[in-house]
């Protein structure tokens, strides 16, 4: 074969293949209200309440299993091997059924 004079351009776009979880710590202050004598916090926008797992990890788990119908199972294997992301079914359901709860209230506030 001989070499052209001519040359294309080729462009891929892919997953990194070093994801890693990200861990964020939040400092949270507190403030006490004499009024009513008790302590108050501001919410932390990327957790549901009371939550360590993030908004992304709910949501993106929530979409897998409720509108793509991917099993408990396979979401589990995606998040532990595939991104690295520790979880657990039961924390992942208990996630859920917290989506579920603030999904519920704003529904009714429409």
């Amino acid at each position: 074969m001989r070499p052209c004079r001519t040359s294309r351009t080729r462009i891929i776009e892919d997953i990194p293949s070093d994801i890693a979880p990200v861990v964020t710590e939040h400092t949270i202050h507190r403030s006490w209200c004499p009024h009513c004598k008790t302590t108050a916090e501001p919410t932390v926008p990327d957790a549901l309440p009371g939550s360590t797992i993030g908004l992304r990890v709910v949501v993106l788990s929530a979409w897998l299993h409720y509108l793509l119908g991917t099993t408990l199972a396979q979401i589990i294997d995606v998040f532990n091997f595939h991104l690295q992301f520790k979880l657990s079914s039961g924390g992942l359901i208990q996630m859920w059924r917290r989506l579920r709860e603030v999904l519920l209230a704003w529904d009714l506030e429409i």
